[in-house]
C-alpha cells in the first residue's frame, strides 16, 4: 500500500445543485460516484468516466512505481489524468517529481496550441475555454479543474502517485459509464463491460481484473474510430504490452 489521503472536500460550482463524489488512492483503491468500492490493478490507460451522449471524457493512467531501490514494483497507480468535453480545451495532469509541486499540467487549446504549466501558475486561477484550472484553497498541493456543468476534479501528489477526488452534478445520472460506474443510484450494477453485461458486486479481484481490461481494448477501439478521443499526449513509460504485463504483475489468491 502506498499512500491512503482520501480527500473529501467538494467543489460544484453551481448554486443549488447536488453533487456527488468518488475517489481513488493507493494501488489503486476506487470509490465509484455510487459508493462501491472495489480494488483494480490494471495497467494502461482507461475510462475513468465517459457521459453516454460523448460530451464528457475523462481517462486515467496508470504505471508501475519505482522502490526505494529505484526498481519497478509489481504494483500499479495512477500517474496521470486527462480530460475534455466537446466545447472545452483538453488538459492533463501528469505526476513528474521534477517540476515544483510534482504536478505537470498540459493544456491543449482549441487551436491546436498547448502550454505546460506547474500548479504554482495556478495561484490566482486561469480561465480556459470551456474549464477553469485552479490551486486549492483547502489544501495548496492540490489542483481543481472544474467545468460549467458542476463537474470536477482534485488531483493531490502523493509518494509517487497521483489522489484523485471527483464531483459530478446530479444531471450526469443514467448518463455515464467507466470505471467510476454507471452513476445511477445503484451500487451493485457499477461493475458492467461495454457491452452492458454486469458482473456481481461481490466479483473477485481477478474477475474486475478482466473486467478492466476488457475495457481497455475497448477504449482502444474507440481510439482507432476516434482519433480525437485520444486525451493523452505523453506515451506510457513502457513498451512492452501494458495487457500482458499487467496480467504478469498481477496474482490473485
Amino acid at each position: 500500500m502506498y499512500n491512503e489521503l482520501v480527500l473529501k472536500s467538494v467543489k460544484c460550482h453551481i448554486l443549488f445543485q447536488i453533487c456527488f463524489e468518488a475517489w481513488f488512492f493507493g494501488d489503486p483503491h476506487i470509490s465509484t460516484l455510487d459508493g462501491f468500492q472495489y480494488t483494480f490493478n490494471g495497467l494502461g490507460d482507461y475510462v475513468l468516466l465517459r457521459s453516454l451522449d460523448d460530451f464528457l471524457h475523462f481517462h486515467g493512467r496508470t504505471e508501475r512505481p519505482l522502490n526505494t531501490d529505484g526498481e519497478l514494483t509489481n504494483a500499479t497507480v495512477f500517474s496521470a489524468f486527462a480530460f475534455k468535453t466537446n466545447d472545452s480545451d483538453s488538459g492533463q495532469i501528469v505526476y513528474d517529481d521534477s517540476v515544483s509541486g510534482n504536478l505537470s499540467v498540459t493544456v491543449s487549446f482549441r487551436n491546436s496550441s498547448c502550454r505546460n504549466y506547474t500548479i504554482e501558475d495556478f495561484n490566482e486561477g486561469l480561465d480556459f475555454t470551456g474549464m477553469s484550472i485552479e490551486r486549492s484553497d483547502v489544501n495548496n498541493n492540490t489542483i481543481v479543474v472544474s467545468f460549467p456543468s458542476g463537474f470536477s476534479i482534485e488531483v493531490t501528489p502523493g509518494i509517487k502517485l497521483l489522489q484523485l477526488s471527483v464531483s459530478a452534478p446530479d444531471d450526469l445520472m443514467n448518463n455515464t459509464e467507466g470505471l467510476l460506474g454507471t452513476f445511477n443510484g445503484i451500487k451493485t450494477d457499477d461493475l458492467q463491460y461495454p457491452n452492458g453485461t454486469v458482473i456481481s458486486s461481490n466479483a473477485t479481484e481477478e474477475e474486475i481484473f478482466h473486467l478492466g481490461q476488457e475495457c481497455k481494448g475497448f477504449l482502444f477501439k474507440i481510439f482507432r474510430q476516434v482519433p480525437s478521443l485520444r486525451l493523452f499526449w505523453r506515451s506510457p513509460s513502457t513498451s512492452i504490452s501494458h495487457h500482458n504485463l499487467a496480467q504478469k504483475l498481477v496474482s490473485f489468491s
